[in-house]
């Protein structure tokens, strides 16, 4: 799947601008289908999880699913151990 876009997993603001035009898209669209847009958030916030993102840029990616109907929920991150 071709990735919408990119993100730092530390960088809210550009994240929550992209996810917010996406989302605000796809929704004035009618015909538009929402499921790629869904299944890419998803695979964005998988990735912000494995990578340690905050609780805040996990937040935007679904609250962006949410409103594009998506209310199925991803497993819980692993737990991180100390090396």
């Amino acid at each position: 799947m071709q990735e919408l876009f990119k993100f730092d997993v530390h960088e809210v603001a550009p994240l929550k601008r992209a996810v917010t035009e996406l989302v605000v898209s796809a929704l004035s669209d009618a015909s538009r289908p929402k499921s790629e847009l869904v299944a890419e958030l998803r695979q964005l916030e998988t990735r912000a999880r494995a990578f340690g993102a905050g609780a805040h840029i996990v937040q935007v990616l679904v609250s962006g699913r949410r409103l594009l109907g998506d209310r199925e929920d991803l497993p819980a991150p692993p737990e991180r151990h100390p090396a």
